[in-house]
């Protein structure tokens, strides 16, 4: 499959097929996704475009190039909805992520964090530079037990041209969050489970973000019990999922075969979503070059795709924008 993918660059036009021309654009939402401005002729002979926003990255946010609205207006805006009916709290995600780690630390206790390799590792490998470069947390108990993440961290290190401005010059101050010695690496099964054995206060970021597989498990499954420790999720947790179970209380979890009981303290932190929330999304929208003559609202639930239809219509004076079923067909 690998063999049949094709680079190009952002903004640059190509063409897909004879006579279908397409173009990205930064989405903001992780490292290379991007929004797709798509034109071609429809049934009717009539040349238009579509413009596919994939997901929407934050504003104003670390790491990552704000997100950018496509070039031409599109006749067809298809938007995501994933937050459209909330805003994330404004906070200090240093501050919180600071008290966290030194309540736990005060305590003997480990923090553990499930998290996902692409993007919110990265994100969270940022404040915690900041907050080891202020001397706000000690050096070298930070450890990324995931090789998937530890890998896309090196990708994030390598495309310097996609970084925001604070971060191009936390780099060029030798002080880049995704450098190879700033925190502990486990790459191996053997590096992994020597921290099971640590006894010194850690910060362990390890995958899968909704704590349903991956190494956190036998983090998890060893550090649950203990009350000092503290289980900080950074990310959605969908329903059905081990994280969605501990932060609605669950008393104990069946991990690799095992009930293991829950006396660690769980703490979320929303601060660090990587979706635009519904005044990003009409921020977003409001950047566009003019209104599209249609607007599709996808990936959100029902809920949230009722609220953002309704903001875009009375803030944006946008058409009512339609809300298409499973199955449904829209033509070109």
């Amino acid at each position: 499959m690998l063999t049949q993918f094709q680079r190009h660059e952002f903004d640059q036009e190509f063409e897909v097929l004879p006579g279908v021309r397409a173009r990205f654009r930064r989405a903001g939402h992780l490292l290379g996704a991007a929004s797709i401005e798509l034109s071609a002729k429809g049934g009717d002979g009539e040349r238009r475009t579509w413009c596919f926003s994939g997901d929407v990255g934050r504003y104003d946010v670390p790491v990552l190039q704000d997100p950018e609205p496509p070039l031409a207006a599109p006749d067809t805006l298809l938007l995501e909805s994933t937050y459209g009916d909330r805003c994330h709290p404004h906070g200090d995600v240093g501050a919180a992520l600071r008290d966290i780690i030194r309540e736990t630390f005060a305590r003997g206790g480990m923090v553990l964090v499930p998290c996902f390799a692409l993007g919110r590792t990265q994100d969270l490998l940022y404040q915690l530079a900041a907050l080891e470069d202020a001397g706000e947390i000690p050096k070298g108990a930070v450890f990324l037990d995931s090789p998937m993440a530890i890998s896309a961290t090196e990708l994030y290190a390598e495309f310097g041209s996609e970084h925001d401005e604070d971060l191009q010059q936390l780099v060029a101050a030798d002080k880049s969050p995704f450098a190879v010695e700033r925190f502990g690496r486990c790459r191996t099964r053997d590096q992994s489970q020597a921290l099971n054995a640590r006894r010194e206060p850690a910060v362990i970021i390890a995958g899968s973000g909704m704590a349903n597989g991956g190494r956190i498990l036998h983090h998890l499954r060893r550090r649950l019990p203990d009350p000092a420790t503290t289980v900080v999720f950074v990310g959605y947790q969908a329903a059905g999922t081990r994280g969605r179970a501990l932060l609605e209380g669950a008393q104990s979890l069946s991990l690799l075969g095992e009930e293991v009981p829950v006396h660690a303290q769980i703490r979320r932190l929303e601060m660090l979503s990587a979706h635009a929330d519904r005044d990003e999304l009409v921020r977003w929208g409001r950047a566009l070059p003019a209104p599209p003559r249609r607007v599709l609202l996808n990936h959100g639930e029902d809920a949230a795709r009722q609220t953002l239809a309704r903001a875009l219509q009375a803030e944006l004076g946008w058409p009512l924008p339609e809300l298409p079923a499973h199955g449904q067909t829209i033509p070109f």
